[in-house]
């Protein structure tokens, strides 16, 4: 794993996140206030979900970030969010990442954020997929389990 942060808050910036296995990229739980910003992550491989990073119970931006060829074992290849994590992404490009056994080949917001929105702009997602060619709803770019008011431009 690249790194894991719980109750911690900050800025994670101008870094590279590439080839980490196990958790992936970045693990946050119960943060509060985390940007990441100008970040690559590339080729990193999650035994579960989140291959380029997982956040539970946070708050994060992530900005002008770029999330290429990673791999989640169930959902989120690029990105998994859940737990009531507020995530806000903008110009960030997401291309050729993959989940295993579930949904969202590069992001997955799970049911645990219901009532808070997402709110992503001037993002980009190109060839990502659902490896489980049987999942009847796999999301292959994006997968919302959560029933809200989503801002996605």
């Amino acid at each position: 794993m690249g790194l894991s942060a719980r109750y911690s808050r900050g800025t994670i910036a101008n870094s590279k996140f590439s080839g980490n296995t196990l958790g992936g990229g970045i693990r946050l739980a119960k943060c509060d206030g985390v940007t990441v910003a100008n970040c690559l992550f590339s080729g990193n491989r999650a035994t579960q979900n989140g291959g380029g990073l997982a956040a539970d119970s946070s708050s994060v931006t992530i900005r002008n970030c770029t999330f290429i060829g990673n791999n989640a074992r169930t959902e989120g290849g690029a990105m998994d969010v859940n737990d009531g994590t507020l995530l806000t992404v903008v110009g960030s490009d997401f291309i050729g990442n993959s989940a295993g056994t579930l949904e969202g080949g590069a992001l997955w917001v799970g049911a645990g954020v219901a009532g808070i929105p997402l709110n992503m702009r001037n993002c980009t997602f190109a060839k990502n997929r659902c490896l489980d060619i049987t999942s009847t709803d796999d999301g292959g770019a994006v997968y919302i389990e959560a029933q809200t008011n989503h801002h996605i431009e």
